[in-house]
């Protein structure tokens, strides 16, 4: 079973500059993943393994993406083309990001998030029950911007994790 647990983040007014790199790091990851797409385009090179060989060092100069980041782009790039090579692939500019667990770690009440301006430790809040759900997380999480707030959207996956049983029908 796949359930998906929603987080907002809550940077303090003082920290403002952690809003600007969270918005920088997905404008940049986009933008990126924009220059990947045209680059797997142009050379109709659509699958992970190659499009990394062509893209990987271009991406990591020219936009200054960290090693981790850069290859969760090309695999972003790679996954839009997997449903057809019929037309390019463009990226919105605030579109998610995924992230993995060397970008993104979880605190008990913050999450610690590599941007493109280094790392930031940031306050979030959840519900009770998606706190018990963060416990057995599994998997990435997408870095997403919302309505003008910036907040994360963890994926896991546990079979075993018992959902809850409904005491009566209506």
């Amino acid at each position: 079973m796949k359930l998906t647990i929603g987080l907002k983040l809550k940077p303090g007014r003082e920290q403002r500059e952690q809003v600007d790199a969270l918005r920088a790091t997905l404008e940049f990851a986009n933008a990126a993943a924009n220059a990947a797409s045209q680059c797997a385009w142009e050379a109709q090179v659509f699958g992970q393994f190659n499009l990394h060989k062509l893209v990987y060092y271009f991406l990591r100069a020219e936009f200054q993406l960290s090693a981790r980041l850069a290859v969760r782009v090309i695999a972003k790039v790679a996954h839009a083309y997997q449903l057809d090579t019929k037309r390019q692939r463009i990226f919105y500019k605030h579109g998610s990001i995924p992230f993995d667990d060397r970008l993104l770690r979880y605190g008990d009440d913050y999450v610690s998030i590599r941007t493109i301006k280094g790392r930031a430790k940031i306050p979030f809040v959840c519900g009770p029950r998606e706190g018990q759900l963060l416990a057995h997380r599994q998997g990435e999480s997408d870095l997403v911007y919302h309505q003008g707030a910036t907040s994360t959207v963890q994926t896991r996956t546990n079979s075993k994790y018992r959902v809850g049983t409904a005491s009566r029908a209506l």
